[in-house]
Parts: structure tokens; C-alpha cells; sequence
């Protein structure tokens, strides 16, 4: 990000030569796919409970108070479920939970799972000015993270800390067991334009430009042949062409392996990005960061390399099995979890934008947006106002925010490159 500022690769060490003066980086662990297709899935829901279960041992090893981060979904409950398997003392659990009016609220699946194993549970409400806490999460992360879950958890681990110092936590399943809407999402694409002209295909890509519906355009947008690197960081942010004509500052972006990601089908493919690209540079710092910002240490039983790797060694039709994502997980996890768990669609760690843009971050997002209109030498001038005429439009509300949050990292760490308050910002 930062010019001759760089980064140590996930899994790779640096040997520096005292004599030469001279850096090595070497690579020290890497994902080689090998499916097994002759096991019954029965027997693999079997190895999988037993390998989860030895993993979360492990991380209970600690002289401090330990506890675990619930949201009610089937990858923290199975954590919960398992350390209290496991502990003699009842589980410490902590979850957030938002105001009613803000449409997101999974405290009933939490309070079942807290319930069902006696945990002792607490609930921490979050209100719509909690945004005042985004100067700090930025400083904090000081790297490129637009993730809106961060709030949740800065204010979640500040919250538990003062009753445990270790916190497991449920991340990692999502990429090991083909969780997130997009898998299915792009395996069903792929089928679609299997039947489409490449020429075709263009040619209306091309058109699509030419609609007038901004809305419209965004979504069509969806058919565009990013390459897979400029799809994942820049997919989120942009439409069609807006690689070329929105965002200024070049391509200098971590460079993508595709030799250590062409292995396996689609899904595969998809796992090996999330897991080499997505969560260390995403998913994984800001709940490292966010967590150690309040001194507590968060372990991820489902990242445990064992783990991973049989992970990616099983067809990923156990993974993803007619549209029910995480199918091997729910079979293994069947003795131990209420049904109204296993059957609930994914939701992911949500977080209510809509609500708080147009509650407590209404008057500061025209505050913001209107000074990130100046920087024409960074952006299409255009774009923002046009973001600026939606913001209360929940279809943009996800760009509007990514746009906000590099407002404040711009100008903490490029112009003062210093803490600000959020008096300072605001």
C-alpha cells in the first residue's frame, strides 16, 4: 500500500543475510489439493467432528479465562457446543445485538444455543452511534478495512474483556466448507453463461454501459468477466468499467497466484482465494485487530491446519449439496445442535448500514462524501455525487460506506498520519 512498505505472504518466512545483505522469503506451508471421492459421507461427517473437536481442545489451552463469541449461526454454536463438552466450568458466551428498529436481530438463536448449554451468557447493545468508534478502528487497523462488522466486534471484545482474555470464535468455516451466498451464486452463473456467445457476451456488456438506469447498470453489472483478483477487491466497490474511470491509484494490489489457486472445481478455486487472499488480508486482520485492541486473543478452531486441509480434500458437493451450504458441517453437528440451528440459511456476522446512514451517520456522510468529492486526483468526481444523490438508498448503501470509511483512513494516515478524534473528523 505504502511505497517500499511491504507485507510477509501468509505462510512464508524472511531470512535476512547479515554478509550479503540480502532478503530471502521462502514459503514454508502451501494447499495441495487431492479429493478423496471414495469415503461415504457419513464416515466424513464422522473425521470432521473429531478433528473440530480435537481442535478446540487445543484451544483451550490457557492460564487465563477463556469464553467464546456467539451469533446464533452453526459455526459459533458448534464452537459453544464443543468447549462445553469439553470445560467444567459453564462457557463464558458474548453477543451483540442491535436496535429493533434496525431489522437485524439473530438474539433468538444465540439465547437457544446459550440456553441449550448453560452457558453464561451476555447481550451487548448496539446503537446507531456507535459510529463515533470509526476514527479508532481505523487507527487500529491502519490497513485498507472497510468491513462494517469490525464495530460489532471492537465493541463486543471491549465489552468481554473484562471476563476473559482468549475468545473462540467461529471464523474460517465459511472457506473451508463453501459458506458464503457467492459459491452457489457463481456456480449457478457459470452454468448461465456456459449457453452465452463470448462474443455475445461482450457485446452486451458493452450496452449495459449505455443504460441509463444507474441502478440497473449495477446490477447487470454482476455478468461482467472481471479477472478473479479485480472481481474480489474491486467487485464490491465498482460497476462496469469503473476499474478504468473511477479509481485512480493504479493496480498495485497484492499480485495473485493462480498456479496455488487453479487446483480443483470451481469451489475449490474459490476456497484456495478465500483462504490464501481473503482472510489474511481481510477477515482475519480485522478480528485480530479488533480484538487485541482490547487485549483479548482470538482463536480460530476452524483454521487449524489439519482441519483445513481435510477440508479441502472432500468433494465439494458435501460442501455445498443442492444449495444447502456447509452440508458436511450439519452432518457432523447433528447430535450436538437443535434443529432450528442446522436449518437456518446463513446470514453472516450482519451489521444494520441502511440503518445507521440514515440515522445517526445521516448528517456525516454528506460531511464526508462531500470532502472526498474534492480529491478528483483519486476519484471520478462523478461517481460521488451520484452516491451523494442515493445515500439513502439501501441498493448503494454498502459502496457509500466503503467510500466513507477510506475518507477517514485517508485522512488519518495521508494527510496527518496521526490518531484523530471522531471531533476532529465529525
Amino acid at each position: 500500500m505504502f511505497e517500499n512498505i511491504f507485507k510477509l505472504p501468509p505462510s512464508s518466512y524472511l531470512i535476512f543475510d547479515l554478509k550479503k545483505k540480502e532478503i530471502e522469503i521462502k514459503n514454508y506451508w502451501n494447499l495441495i489439493i487431492s479429493i478423496n471421492t471414495y469415503k461415504k459421507k457419513e464416515i466424513l461427517a464422522i473425521e470432521l467432528r473429531s478433528l473440530l473437536e480435537n481442535s478446540v481442545k487445543i484451544r483451550l489451552m490457557a492460564d487465563v479465562d477463556l469464553g467464546a463469541y456467539l451469533s446464533g449461526g452453526i459455526d459459533s454454536s458448534s464452537i459453544v457446543a464443543l468447549m462445553s463438552k469439553f470445560m467444567d466450568n459453564p462457557v463464558k458466551t458474548f453477543s451483540v445485538k442491535f436496535e429493533s428498529e434496525a431489522t437485524i436481530d439473530e438474539s433468538k438463536y444465540t439465547r437457544i444455543i446459550a440456553d441449550k448449554f448453560n452457558t453464561e451468557h451476555e447481550e451487548l447493545l448496539i446503537k446507531s452511534d456507535c459510529y463515533t468508534i470509526i476514527p479508532e478502528i481505523i487507527w487500529h487497523h491502519d490497513d485498507l478495512i472497510a468491513d462494517p462488522a469490525s464495530i460489532p466486534i471492537y465493541y463486543l471484545s471491549e465489552f468481554a474483556k473484562e471476563k476473559i482474555k482468549v475468545a473462540l470464535i467461529g471464523d474460517g468455516s465459511d472457506e473451508i466448507f463453501a459458506g458464503y451466498s457467492e459459491y452457489y451464486w457463481l456456480s449457478h452463473r457459470k452454468r448461465f453463461l456456459r449457453y452465452i456467445p463470448h462474443v455475445n457476451l461482450n457485446y452486451f456488456l458493452k450496452c449495459c454501459q449505455k443504460i441509463p438506469s444507474f441502478k440497473l447498470r449495477t446490477l447487470l453489472s454482476t455478468f461482467n468477466s472481471f479477472h478473479l483478483e479485480e472481481r474480489r477487491f474491486l467487485a464490491p466497490l465498482l460497476y462496469i468499467k469503473d476499474s478504468e474511470k473511477i479509481i485512480k491509484i493504479g493496480d498495485q494490489h497484492e499480485r495473485i497466484d493462480y498456479d496455488a489457486i487453479n487446483q480443483g472445481d470451481l469451489i475449490t478455486k474459490y476456497s484456495l482465494f478465500d483462504i490464501k487472499y481473503q482472510l489474511p488480508n481481510q477477515y482475519n486482520m480485522k478480528t485480530d485487530k479488533m480484538n487485541m485492541a482490547n487485549s483479548i486473543e482470538a482463536r480460530t478452531p476452524f483454521l487449524d491446519q489439519e482441519l483445513v486441509e481435510w477440508a479441502l480434500s472432500i468433494p465439494s458437493d458435501l460442501k455445498l449439496k443442492n444449495n444447502n451450504e456447509k452440508f458436511v458441517l450439519k452432518l457432523a453437528m447433528k447430535e450436538y445442535l437443535p434443529k432450528i440451528i442446522l436449518k437456518r440459511k446463513k446470514t453472516g456476522f450482519n451489521t444494520p448500514i441502511d440503518f445507521w446512514l440514515k440515522t445517526g451517520m445521516y448528517e456525516i456522510t454528506d460531511l464526508l462524501l462531500d470532502r472526498l468529492s474534492k480529491r478528483s486526483d483519486l476519484f471520478d468526481t462523478f461517481y460521488i455525487e451520484k452516491l451523494k444523490k442515493n445515500k439513502t438508498s439501501s441498493f448503494f448503501s454498502q459502496k457509500i460506506w466503503l467510500f466513507l470509511l477510506f475518507e477517514v483512513w485517508f485522512e488519518t494516515f495521508i494527510e496527518r498520519d496521526e490518531f484523530m478524534s471522531p471531533a476532529s473528523i465529525f
